[in-house]
């Protein structure tokens, strides 16, 4: 899950940028069906996703998002650690 997002990220980063949402779109697609094990997340990440997850492996604790969108994505970190 860790070199998914870091490639994730590298793709964006270097994408043309009238290509971004739509790039962005189909890795947020792909990380769900190989990562998600069926938790689903908000949109309150944006475009930091696969940055907030790294974040988190790497030991930043999230505590921004309340709720069950917020509580899915400490799953998330919690299994993947």
């Amino acid at each position: 899950m860790k070199q998914f997002c870091l490639n994730a990220i590298s793709t964006l980063e270097n994408v043309n940028p009238k290509d971004f949402g739509k790039m962005f779109v189909e890795l947020r697609m792909e990380f769900a069906r190989k990562h998600s094990g069926g938790l689903i997340f908000s949109t309150f990440h944006g475009v930091e996703f696969f940055e907030n997850i790294i974040n988190c492996l790497n030991g930043m604790t999230w505590e921004e998002e309340k709720g069950e969108f917020g509580n899915n994505f400490r799953k998330l970190i919690e299994r993947n650690i």
